[in-house]
């Protein structure tokens, strides 16, 4: 089977089981010789056993191991394209376009992206154009283009749901053009009344891996606004040093430095579903190539949930001997 006629079966297969039933659906034999053509045997019966006797749930989402096969096996997204325009479900197909956006801008793709936005229906709720503009404007953010991302901003209609607000794509974009233009010429930018609520750790995250210590230090000297903002700055910055080159070696008074900037972050301020120093001791724990330094970020973090997480990356790194020291 080629390529071509393996993605016409899944389609196919996409729209002719749509509307069964789970039971059906666990049973059908087109589903499980499409599943076979992209996984395996043994993931099959897995899968079947899980829903076994019951059958509550579908197996598989055949929509799902489509878009993962379309990724991972880089096919050609205008290929692509035209085959998710023959799934029959609106909502199905369109939700998958929007993944192909993503896709597009993922591969510097950009007149595919406005193309197949072009071809979402443009409506206030579902799976409408105005999330597919979301993806080419963080597109633009991480470019640091402040000129076609305020043209995107608009159409990317940020007030509708997922609402994620207007500020967390600017730090994007502010990241974005520090890694272009520099850092000072970033916090340049930031005068300017259009990033005034903008926060200005957001200029030094996208260089804190390129940064020593010492460096991080001068730079919150030259720029007391960061600290200003974000109290917890030095040790997120420090910690974010390591974590975007791990694992990594970590000099032992470096690591004391950077967990003495870490406890001093209140154990209560939450980040998300996580404590913010939970957060932070969990990428210091799981940055490291020493042992007792992931067992030392272990001993302070709060949480069980996340303990358990940096207890999997420590025995991951004890299982393939990654730790040297």
């Amino acid at each position: 089977m080629t390529t071509q006629e393996l993605l016409n079966f899944f389609v196919k297969t996409i729209n002719a089981t749509d509307k069964l039933s789970s039971f059906d659906f666990n049973i059908n034999e087109d589903v499980r010789t499409a599943f076979l053509l992209i996984s395996d045997e043994t993931s099959l019966q897995k899968a079947l056993e899980r829903e076994l006797p019951n059958n509550y749930n579908k197996f598989c989402f055949l929509e799902s191991m489509l878009m993962s096969y379309i990724e991972t096996k880089a096919i050609d997204l205008e290929l692509a394209n035209n085959l998710i325009n023959k799934i029959e479900n609106y909502y199905t197909k369109n939700w998958r376009k929007i993944e192909l956006v993503k896709y597009s801008i993922d591969q510097d793709n950009l007149s595919l992206a406005e193309k197949i936005t072009a071809e979402i229906p443009d409506e206030d709720s579902g799976p409408a154009r105005y999330v597919a503009h979301r993806h080419i404007l963080e597109y633009f953010a991480k470019k640091g283009d402040i000129l076609r991302f305020k043209e995107r901003t608009k159409p990317s209609k940020l007030g509708k749901f997922p609402r994620y607000g207007i500020e967390a794509y600017k730090y994007k974009l502010i990241e974005g053009y520090a890694n272009t233009n520099g850092v000072a010429k970033a916090f340049g930018l930031l005068e300017d009344k259009y990033f005034e609520k903008t926060a200005s750790i957001s200029v030094l995250r996208c260089t804190a891996h390129k940064l020593s210590l010492d460096e991080i230090d001068s730079y919150l000297q030259v720029y007391p606004r960061v600290l200003e903002e974000t109290e917890s700055a030095k040790a997120d910055l420090y910690v974010l040093h390591y974590r975007e080159q791990r694992p990594i070696k970590i000099m032992q008074s470096d690591f004391e430095r950077t967990l003495i900037e870490v406890l001093k972050t209140d154990k209560d301020i939450k980040c998300g579903d996580m404590r913010c120093r939970d957060g932070l001791l969990l990428d210091l724990g799981s940055s490291t190539l020493n042992r007792k330094q992931a067992l030392e970020c272990k001993k302070h973090i709060v949480s069980p949930s996340v303990k358990r997480e940096l207890n999997f990356g420590i025995k991951y790194y004890d299982d393939n001997k990654k730790y040297i020291s």
